[in-house]
């Protein structure tokens, strides 16, 4: 093999040739020369060569089938749709979910709302209504509830002249019947009622809101009979207005008395009190200006 080396270079083995002279000459004047050893092969350049590159054969490297045109139109490509369908219904037996009770329950209550919304055969739940008219519970009252009859009705057709009514005592239970005479009584009603009605200011005075009521003839105890309310449509209206005990009433007794004669319900206590009082002097005299 020829080394080509430009002009004025040394080649590989003769640079090794003038080192290996050197050292030697160097070694041989300071110390005596050791033994002399095999000297090693010459280092050759030797040029790489390409890999040999063997034939490829399809099969080997590419395993995938080569279908001929005629092949592609005899034998289609499978449906890999109808491949999952089956597997899913092949699953489908061996999966089982468990239901959450909570949606569950919140999703066969919506349903049925919607149901019930369409099917017209499904009744909607309504409010019970309670009729307007009930039986008179007592002979001055009419069928209408929280309504008596007027003052002419009274004294000329039903021959009325004393209103009567029980009382209880809030501490032993002990019932009185009391009576009050209907003209004297009604007439103390209305002319407290012209003479203070600019200072009321549509409220009901002390008088009406803390009554005055009689001593019990069992415990002695001042104050303590009241008027007896069992329900509210047995409430003894005419008799509590003439005796001035509408105060002892609670709010619920006061709004169902205004409820049942049109009149605004959505106030204070002594308001409802006010409204209750004027609202029993028109049902007795229609005919004068009460204020409501």
């Amino acid at each position: 093999m020829v080394n080509h080396t430009p002009a004025g270079t040394l080649s590989c083995d003769a640079l090794w040739f003038t080192l290996s002279q050197t050292s030697s000459s160097s070694s041989s004047s300071s110390s005596p020369s050791p033994p002399s050893q095999p000297r090693p092969s010459p280092f050759e350049y030797t040029p790489l060569t390409p890999p040999t590159r063997l034939p490829i054969h399809p099969q080997t490297t590419f395993p995938l089938q080569i279908i001929s045109p005629t092949q592609q139109h005899s034998k289609p490509y499978p449906d890999l749709s109808q491949e999952k369908d089956s597997h899913q219904e092949k699953q489908e037996p061996n999966h089982v979910s468990l239901p959450n009770p909570i949606t569950s329950t919140s999703n066969k209550k919506v349903l049925g709302r919607r149901q019930c919304s369409q099917s017209s055969s499904c009744p909607a739940k309504r409010r019970k209504l309670k009729s307007e008219t009930v039986p008179p519970p007592f002979p001055w009252t009419t069928s209408k509830r929280a309504t008596v009859h007027t003052l002419d009705h009274l004294l000329s057709e039903l021959k009325l002249k004393t209103i009567s009514g029980t009382l209880q005592c809030k501490f032993c239970k002990f019932q009185q019947d009391i009576q009050f005479d209907l003209v004297e009584k009604f007439q103390k009603v209305t002319k407290f009622i012209e003479e203070n009605i600019h200072e009321m200011h549509d409220r009901a005075p002390d008088a009406w809101n803390n009554p005055v009521l009689p001593r019990c003839e069992r415990c002695g105890k001042e104050k303590a009979m009241e008027p007896l309310i069992t329900k509210k449509r047995n409430i003894n209206w005419l008799f509590m207005l003439l005796g001035e005990m509408i105060g002892c009433c609670k709010i619920k007794h006061l709004k169902y008395f205004c409820k049942h004669n049109d009149i605004h319900r959505t106030a204070a206590r002594n308001r409802l009190i006010y409204l209750t009082y004027l609202g029993l002097c028109k049902q007795l005299q229609p005919e004068r200006p009460f204020n409501l």
